[in-house]
């Protein structure tokens, strides 16, 4: 009868450390899954993050180009239509069009008005260039 006893304590101990393994094994498998999906989010706001970093670049490479030309009088090749320079290219790109993110597209709701005066005064100012004017034109660039 005593080791009836034991053995019967011994297997609902064993039960219920079978128990805790199985709850522990599913609480780290549903952890798992939430790491995962926050990992793949994480990575998709990297990608787009360093794909707006390389647009705006390329926009400041084209703000230097006019200064350049402004200050040397040489002709300024970059794009002079808003939706075709780098910043206007991605603007219109399915990665940009794919952000549901609200804060993000209020922020590009919102540069969107000052990035096409840039464009219009750039127009301006290479008109001053065009005409050989240097003084009009640095002055319409600052």
């Amino acid at each position: 009868m005593k080791n009836l006893k034991v053995r019967a304590k011994m297997f609902t101990g064993f039960i219920i450390i079978t128990v805790l393994g199985i709850l522990l094994g599913v609480a780290g498998i549903v952890a798992l899954q939430i790491i995962k999906a926050d990992s793949i989010e994480v990575a998709s706001l990297q990608a787009t993050s360093s794909g707006a970093a390389g647009v705006l670049n390329a926009h400041y490479g084209w703000r230097h180009a006019l200064t350049e030309a402004v200050l040397t009088g040489n002709d300024f090749t970059g794009s002079l239509d808003p939706d075709n320079c780098a910043l206007g290219k991605w603007l219109g790109s399915d990665e940009a069009k794919s952000i549901s993110d609200p804060v993000i597209l209020d922020i590009l709701r919102q540069i969107e008005s000052p990035h096409r005066f840039i464009h219009t005064e750039a127009k301006t100012t290479v008109e001053y260039l065009k005409a050989g004017d240097l003084d009009a034109a640095k002055t319409s660039l600052t």
